[in-house]
């Protein structure tokens, strides 16, 4: 995700993210490590986090093509809500924020639109 965006959310979302935190207690120094397109998405995620001021974020990347959150302690409404976006941002391209698919290159997940999406990528289809 680019830098202004990482820094919007800082500035939002202090006592989800504390700055100056050592890479053995967080990996936000990273940033989220995923496309500008599921910006909104950890937004609001972070706005409905924030409510509890015991949560802080350790790490936000992709990974398999979905979205995935890492807190430093978990409740029962903390999990319902990074389901929820997990949810979101696998329908979401992770490049543009448009509705998106999951789908491969033959080794590598990703969600994407048809804009977006690498010549060789195609939909990973749903088992049955």
């Amino acid at each position: 995700m680019r830098q202004e965006l990482n820094e919007r959310l800082f500035k939002a979302y202090p006592t989800l993210l504390p700055p100056n935190r050592s890479l053995m207690e967080s990996l936000m120094a990273f940033g989220c490590e995923c496309g500008d397109g599921w910006y909104p998405i950890i937004d609001k995620l972070f706005s409905n986090l924030s409510m509890d001021p015991s949560l802080e974020v350790i790490q936000v990347k992709e990974k398999f093509g979905g979205l995935r959150v890492y807190l430093n302690s978990y409740t029962d409404e903390a999990d319902r809500l990074i389901a929820e976006a997990e949810l979101q941002a696998l329908a979401t391209c992770e490049v543009c924020g448009e509705e998106g698919t999951l789908g491969s290159t033959g080794y590598w997940l990703s969600t994407r639109c048809p804009k977006c999406a690498p010549p060789n990528w195609t939909p990973v289809k749903e088992e049955e």
